[in-house]
């Protein structure tokens, strides 16, 4: 995963991708580890990965960790993007709900509004574009109210500026009120 990750994008990564399909074939008890599951669910082919992440943050939530099920649904969100634009708004709608609960800490909490926000969107409708744009206003707010180590301008600057999610959102419109 590690070796992926240094190479998201990269469409050289194919060794690693296969070395990885073979892990988990060979070991698919590894996948029933949330955290370890929320980074493979990123390489993996998102109509596999999706129901996965789903069936997993089921048993979670039903467990009492709607925090890491929240998680993961926001990551199974970003994957039905990729081939199922209903399901993934269906399912944002449903997190927009249920997101105030909690994240897991391996979760930055405006990439998740903002995902849920880009799933909303697509859908094209007037309420969509609404909740899309009340999603994009919780990502806003909290890195507008976020505590920094050193809270001088410059760092301040830098946080908003240079993380590509906390710029998307800052936009002036975010992407968010076009079609």
């Amino acid at each position: 995963l590690a070796r992926l990750q240094l190479r998201l994008g990269d469409s050289d990564a194919a060794p690693e991708r296969q070395t990885l399909a073979a892990l988990g074939q060979q070991v698919p008890s590894l996948l029933d580890d949330p955290l370890l599951l929320r980074d493979w669910s990123l390489y993996q082919d998102p109509r596999e990965a999706a129901p996965r992440l789903l069936q997993s943050s089921a048993r979670l939530r039903q467990g009492g960790a709607a925090g890491l099920a929240n998680s993961l649904e926001v990551v199974a969100v970003s994957r039905l993007m990729l081939f199922d634009d209903a399901a993934a708004a269906t399912l944002a709608r449903r997190l927009r709900r249920t997101l105030p609960q909690g994240l897991h800490a391996v979760s930055y909490p405006p990439q998740a509004w903002w995902t849920l926000a880009q799933a909303l969107r697509a859908t094209g409708s007037a309420q969509a574009r609404r909740d899309a744009l009340r999603c994009r206003v919780n990502a806003r707010r909290w890195i507008e109210s976020a505590q920094l180590p050193d809270g001088g301008p410059e760092a301040r600057r830098c946080f908003r500026h240079d993380n590509p999610i906390n710029r998307a959102v800052l936009a002036v419109d975010g992407g968010l009120t076009g079609q």
